[in-house]
Protein backbone atom coordinates (compact mmCIF):
# COMPACT_ATOMS: atom_id res chain seq x y z
CA UNK A 1 0.00 0.00 0.00
CA UNK A 2 1.24 3.49 -0.84
CA UNK A 3 0.18 6.88 0.45
CA UNK A 4 1.18 10.42 -0.40
CA UNK A 5 1.74 13.29 2.02
CA UNK A 6 1.99 16.93 1.06
CA UNK A 7 5.56 17.87 0.32
CA UNK A 8 6.75 14.30 -0.15
CA UNK A 9 7.73 12.47 -3.30
CA UNK A 10 4.97 10.28 -4.80
CA UNK A 11 5.09 6.50 -4.59
CA UNK A 12 7.08 6.46 -1.34
CA UNK A 13 6.34 3.17 0.46
CA UNK A 14 4.06 3.60 3.46
CA UNK A 15 6.61 2.14 5.83
CA UNK A 16 9.00 4.97 4.94
CA UNK A 17 6.45 7.66 5.78
CA UNK A 18 4.68 6.29 8.87
CA UNK A 19 6.86 4.79 11.61
CA UNK A 20 6.09 1.41 13.08
CA UNK A 21 4.20 1.50 16.43
CA UNK A 22 7.35 0.70 18.38
CA UNK A 23 9.21 3.56 16.75
CA UNK A 24 6.73 6.33 17.60
CA UNK A 25 8.88 7.36 20.56
CA UNK A 26 11.72 8.35 18.25
CA UNK A 27 12.63 12.01 18.38
CA UNK A 28 11.15 14.42 15.84
CA UNK A 29 14.67 15.11 14.59
CA UNK A 30 15.35 11.42 13.90
CA UNK A 31 12.01 11.04 12.13
CA UNK A 32 12.63 14.11 9.95
CA UNK A 33 16.01 12.79 8.85
CA UNK A 34 14.51 9.38 8.10
CA UNK A 35 11.72 10.87 6.00
CA UNK A 36 14.15 13.20 4.21
CA UNK A 37 16.34 10.29 3.10
CA UNK A 38 13.32 8.17 2.15
CA UNK A 39 11.88 10.93 -0.02
CA UNK A 40 15.25 11.67 -1.57
CA UNK A 41 15.75 8.01 -2.42
CA UNK A 42 12.22 7.74 -3.82
CA UNK A 43 12.85 10.72 -6.10
CA UNK A 44 16.15 9.22 -7.26
CA UNK A 45 14.38 5.92 -7.95
CA UNK A 46 11.70 7.67 -10.00
CA UNK A 47 14.28 9.52 -12.09
CA UNK A 48 16.29 6.35 -12.61
CA UNK A 49 13.20 4.41 -13.71
CA UNK A 50 12.11 7.19 -16.03
CA UNK A 51 15.53 7.55 -17.62
CA UNK A 52 15.80 3.79 -18.03
CA UNK A 53 12.86 4.11 -20.44
CA UNK A 54 14.39 7.08 -22.27
CA UNK A 55 16.15 5.05 -24.94
CA UNK A 56 12.89 3.33 -25.84
CA UNK A 57 11.02 6.63 -25.97
CA UNK A 58 13.64 8.05 -28.31
CA UNK A 59 13.48 4.98 -30.49
CA UNK A 60 16.87 3.69 -29.38
CA UNK A 61 16.00 0.49 -27.56
CA UNK A 62 18.57 -0.46 -24.96
CA UNK A 63 18.52 -3.99 -26.34
CA UNK A 64 20.38 -2.61 -29.35
CA UNK A 65 23.51 -1.99 -27.34
CA UNK A 66 25.95 -4.84 -27.73
CA UNK A 67 26.46 -7.09 -24.76
CA UNK A 68 29.90 -8.56 -24.14
CA UNK A 69 30.71 -11.16 -26.74
CA UNK A 70 27.71 -10.26 -28.90
CA UNK A 71 29.41 -9.12 -32.09
CA UNK A 72 27.19 -10.79 -34.66
CA UNK A 73 23.68 -10.24 -35.98
CA UNK A 74 21.48 -13.31 -35.72
CA UNK A 75 18.14 -13.48 -37.57
CA UNK A 76 15.03 -14.78 -35.84
CA UNK A 77 11.89 -16.27 -37.38
CA UNK A 78 9.92 -13.57 -39.18
CA UNK A 79 6.29 -12.62 -38.63
CA UNK A 80 3.82 -12.73 -41.49
CA UNK A 81 1.08 -10.16 -40.98
CA UNK A 82 -2.14 -9.35 -42.82
CA UNK A 83 -3.42 -5.89 -43.62
CA UNK A 84 -5.96 -5.08 -40.87
CA UNK A 85 -8.43 -3.35 -43.19
CA UNK A 86 -11.58 -5.43 -43.51
CA UNK A 87 -11.75 -7.26 -46.81
CA UNK A 88 -8.06 -6.81 -47.67
CA UNK A 89 -6.07 -10.03 -47.99
CA UNK A 90 -2.59 -8.55 -48.56
CA UNK A 91 0.21 -10.12 -46.49
CA UNK A 92 3.61 -8.73 -45.52
CA UNK A 93 6.78 -9.97 -43.89
CA UNK A 94 8.23 -8.36 -40.76
CA UNK A 95 11.94 -9.13 -40.42
CA UNK A 96 13.11 -9.98 -36.91
CA UNK A 97 16.50 -10.47 -35.26
CA UNK A 98 17.47 -12.52 -32.23
CA UNK A 99 20.57 -10.45 -31.49
CA UNK A 100 22.58 -7.56 -32.78
CA UNK A 101 24.88 -4.75 -31.74
CA UNK A 102 25.73 -1.12 -32.44
CA UNK A 103 29.21 -1.74 -33.80
CA UNK A 104 29.72 1.03 -36.35
CA UNK A 105 26.42 2.70 -35.47
CA UNK A 106 25.75 6.38 -35.99
CA UNK A 107 23.45 8.44 -33.74
CA UNK A 108 21.95 11.87 -34.35
CA UNK A 109 20.64 14.51 -31.98
CA UNK A 110 17.00 13.68 -32.76
CA UNK A 111 17.60 10.15 -31.45
CA UNK A 112 17.78 8.41 -34.83
CA UNK A 113 20.26 5.55 -34.95
CA UNK A 114 21.64 3.70 -37.97
CA UNK A 115 23.22 0.41 -36.91
CA UNK A 116 24.55 -1.90 -39.66
CA UNK A 117 24.44 -4.86 -37.28
CA UNK A 118 20.87 -4.22 -36.10
CA UNK A 119 18.57 -3.16 -38.97
CA UNK A 120 15.60 -1.02 -38.08
CA UNK A 121 12.08 -2.14 -38.94
CA UNK A 122 9.10 0.18 -39.54
CA UNK A 123 6.58 0.79 -36.78
CA UNK A 124 3.93 1.99 -39.20
CA UNK A 125 3.41 1.19 -42.85
CA UNK A 126 0.98 1.42 -45.76
CA UNK A 127 -0.73 -1.43 -47.54
CA UNK A 128 0.13 -1.10 -51.22
CA UNK A 129 -2.92 -3.19 -52.13
CA UNK A 130 -5.67 -1.10 -50.50
CA UNK A 131 -3.84 2.05 -49.34
CA UNK A 132 -4.58 1.63 -45.62
CA UNK A 133 -2.09 2.94 -43.07
CA UNK A 134 -1.61 0.83 -39.95
CA UNK A 135 0.61 0.22 -36.94
CA UNK A 136 2.47 -3.06 -37.32
CA UNK A 137 1.70 -4.14 -33.77
CA UNK A 138 -2.03 -3.88 -34.54
CA UNK A 139 -1.91 -6.04 -37.66
CA UNK A 140 -3.03 -9.68 -37.34
CA UNK A 141 -0.11 -12.12 -37.25
CA UNK A 142 -1.01 -15.10 -39.39
CA UNK A 143 2.22 -17.11 -39.46
CA UNK A 144 5.81 -17.41 -38.33
CA UNK A 145 8.24 -17.95 -41.20
CA UNK A 146 11.86 -18.92 -41.43
CA UNK A 147 14.18 -16.02 -42.31
CA UNK A 148 14.74 -15.38 -46.01
CA UNK A 149 17.98 -16.84 -47.34
CA UNK A 150 19.74 -14.50 -49.78
CA UNK A 151 22.89 -15.25 -51.74
CA UNK A 152 25.31 -12.60 -53.00
CA UNK A 153 28.25 -12.71 -55.36
CA UNK A 154 31.75 -11.39 -54.65
CA UNK A 155 30.70 -7.88 -55.72
CA UNK A 156 27.75 -7.76 -53.36
CA UNK A 157 25.03 -8.32 -55.96
CA UNK A 158 22.14 -10.53 -54.93
CA UNK A 159 22.08 -13.68 -57.03
CA UNK A 160 19.56 -15.82 -55.16
CA UNK A 161 16.65 -15.57 -52.76
CA UNK A 162 14.69 -18.28 -50.96
CA UNK A 163 11.62 -17.01 -49.09
CA UNK A 164 10.10 -20.42 -48.48
CA UNK A 165 6.32 -20.72 -48.55
CA UNK A 166 5.77 -17.05 -47.65
CA UNK A 167 7.18 -15.11 -50.60
CA UNK A 168 5.44 -11.83 -49.74
CA UNK A 169 6.71 -8.22 -49.69
CA UNK A 170 8.52 -6.83 -46.67
CA UNK A 171 6.80 -4.06 -44.75
CA UNK A 172 8.24 -0.75 -45.86
CA UNK A 173 9.09 2.62 -44.38
CA UNK A 174 6.83 5.56 -45.15
CA UNK A 175 7.95 8.75 -46.84
CA UNK A 176 7.54 12.02 -44.90
CA UNK A 177 4.40 12.91 -46.85
CA UNK A 178 2.93 9.46 -46.24
CA UNK A 179 3.46 10.02 -42.51
CA UNK A 180 1.60 13.30 -42.90
CA UNK A 181 -1.27 11.53 -44.70
CA UNK A 182 -1.41 8.94 -41.91
CA UNK A 183 -1.70 11.76 -39.37
CA UNK A 184 -4.41 13.49 -41.39
CA UNK A 185 -6.49 10.31 -41.56
CA UNK A 186 -6.94 10.40 -37.79
CA UNK A 187 -7.25 6.61 -37.65
CA UNK A 188 -3.81 6.08 -36.12
CA UNK A 189 -3.97 8.70 -33.36
CA UNK A 190 -6.53 7.26 -30.98
CA UNK A 191 -4.46 8.43 -27.99
CA UNK A 192 -2.04 11.33 -27.34
CA UNK A 193 0.72 8.74 -27.04
CA UNK A 194 0.02 7.45 -30.55
CA UNK A 195 -0.03 10.97 -31.98
CA UNK A 196 3.24 11.76 -30.22
CA UNK A 197 4.89 8.63 -31.60
CA UNK A 198 3.59 9.19 -35.12
CA UNK A 199 4.77 12.80 -35.12
CA UNK A 200 8.14 11.64 -33.83
CA UNK A 201 8.41 9.15 -36.70
CA UNK A 202 7.43 11.91 -39.15
CA UNK A 203 10.12 14.14 -37.62
CA UNK A 204 12.71 11.40 -38.08
CA UNK A 205 11.62 10.64 -41.64
CA UNK A 206 11.89 14.27 -42.74
CA UNK A 207 15.18 14.79 -40.88
CA UNK A 208 16.57 11.93 -42.98
CA UNK A 209 17.19 14.51 -45.71
CA UNK A 210 20.22 15.55 -43.62
CA UNK A 211 21.47 11.96 -43.30
CA UNK A 212 21.77 10.96 -46.93
CA UNK A 213 25.50 10.34 -46.52
CA UNK A 214 24.54 7.28 -44.45
CA UNK A 215 23.82 4.31 -46.79
CA UNK A 216 21.36 2.66 -44.38
CA UNK A 217 19.27 5.84 -44.28
CA UNK A 218 19.57 6.63 -47.98
CA UNK A 219 18.41 3.11 -48.89
CA UNK A 220 15.07 3.53 -47.11
CA UNK A 221 14.49 7.19 -48.02
CA UNK A 222 12.12 7.99 -50.85
CA UNK A 223 12.48 11.76 -50.73
CA UNK A 224 9.11 13.52 -50.87
CA UNK A 225 10.22 15.93 -48.15
CA UNK A 226 7.91 18.33 -46.32
CA UNK A 227 7.95 22.05 -46.97
CA UNK A 228 9.25 24.47 -44.35
CA UNK A 229 5.85 25.31 -42.88
CA UNK A 230 4.86 21.65 -42.55
CA UNK A 231 8.16 20.91 -40.80
CA UNK A 232 7.62 23.75 -38.34
CA UNK A 233 4.03 22.76 -37.56
CA UNK A 234 5.06 19.19 -36.81
CA UNK A 235 7.91 20.30 -34.52
CA UNK A 236 5.57 22.64 -32.64
CA UNK A 237 2.96 19.94 -32.12
CA UNK A 238 5.58 17.39 -31.09
CA UNK A 239 7.00 19.90 -28.62
CA UNK A 240 3.53 20.44 -27.13
CA UNK A 241 2.95 16.69 -26.75
CA UNK A 242 6.15 16.15 -24.73
CA UNK A 243 5.83 16.74 -20.98
CA UNK A 244 8.88 18.44 -19.51
CA UNK A 245 7.77 17.43 -16.00
CA UNK A 246 8.55 13.83 -16.90
CA UNK A 247 12.28 13.02 -16.97
CA UNK A 248 11.61 10.53 -19.76
CA UNK A 249 10.35 13.25 -22.08
CA UNK A 250 12.40 16.22 -20.92
CA UNK A 251 15.53 15.34 -22.90
CA UNK A 252 13.36 14.51 -25.89
CA UNK A 253 11.69 17.94 -25.72
CA UNK A 254 14.97 19.87 -25.75
CA UNK A 255 15.79 18.80 -29.31
CA UNK A 256 12.68 20.10 -31.13
CA UNK A 257 13.02 23.26 -29.02
CA UNK A 258 16.57 23.69 -30.30
CA UNK A 259 15.54 23.00 -33.89
CA UNK A 260 12.78 25.60 -33.54
CA UNK A 261 15.45 28.13 -32.60
CA UNK A 262 14.48 28.34 -28.92
CA UNK A 263 18.07 28.00 -27.76
CA UNK A 264 17.70 29.51 -24.28
CA UNK A 265 14.69 27.32 -23.54
CA UNK A 266 16.51 24.22 -24.80
CA UNK A 267 19.31 24.96 -22.32
CA UNK A 268 16.75 25.32 -19.53
CA UNK A 269 15.28 21.92 -20.35
CA UNK A 270 18.74 20.38 -20.28
CA UNK A 271 19.41 21.72 -16.78
CA UNK A 272 18.60 18.39 -15.16
CA UNK A 273 20.47 15.70 -13.15
CA UNK A 274 20.84 13.24 -16.03
CA UNK A 275 22.12 9.75 -15.47
CA UNK A 276 25.58 8.95 -16.83
CA UNK A 277 24.33 7.18 -19.95
CA UNK A 278 22.34 10.26 -21.02
CA UNK A 279 24.65 13.04 -19.85
CA UNK A 280 26.88 12.99 -22.93
CA UNK A 281 23.87 13.08 -25.24
CA UNK A 282 22.35 16.01 -23.33
CA UNK A 283 25.68 17.84 -23.34
CA UNK A 284 25.93 17.56 -27.12
CA UNK A 285 22.51 19.18 -27.54
CA UNK A 286 23.47 21.86 -25.01
CA UNK A 287 26.64 22.71 -26.93
CA UNK A 288 24.66 23.13 -30.14
CA UNK A 289 22.08 25.32 -28.38
CA UNK A 290 24.82 27.52 -26.94
CA UNK A 291 26.29 27.87 -30.44
CA UNK A 292 22.89 28.86 -31.87
CA UNK A 293 22.89 25.85 -34.18
CA UNK A 294 19.37 24.52 -35.01
CA UNK A 295 20.47 21.76 -37.42
CA UNK A 296 20.29 18.00 -36.91
CA UNK A 297 23.80 16.92 -35.97
CA UNK A 298 25.57 13.66 -35.33
CA UNK A 299 26.42 12.62 -31.79
CA UNK A 300 29.98 11.41 -31.29
CA UNK A 301 28.94 7.92 -30.20
CA UNK A 302 25.86 6.05 -28.93
CA UNK A 303 24.97 6.68 -25.27
CA UNK A 304 26.61 4.18 -22.92
CA UNK A 305 24.64 1.43 -21.25
CA UNK A 306 23.89 1.71 -17.55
Amino acid sequence: MFIRERGTAPDVPRQHLIPEPGARQASEETWSVTRYHACRQARADMIAQACTDLLDRLGRSESRYAREGELSMEPAPDFIIRCPREGCTAHYRVRRYASGNTLGARVWTDGRIAAPMWPEEPEITRCDACGAYFWLDQAPKVAVAEPIVEDYDAEGRRVGRDAGEWDVPDVRFLSPREHLEALASGDLCATPEQERRLRWLLWWADNDRYRQDEPLVAARSSGDWLDEEQVRKNRLRLYDLLDERQPVQRLAKAEPARQLGWFAHARELLDWPWLDEHREFAERIRQLAEAGDPAVREVTRPPRRA
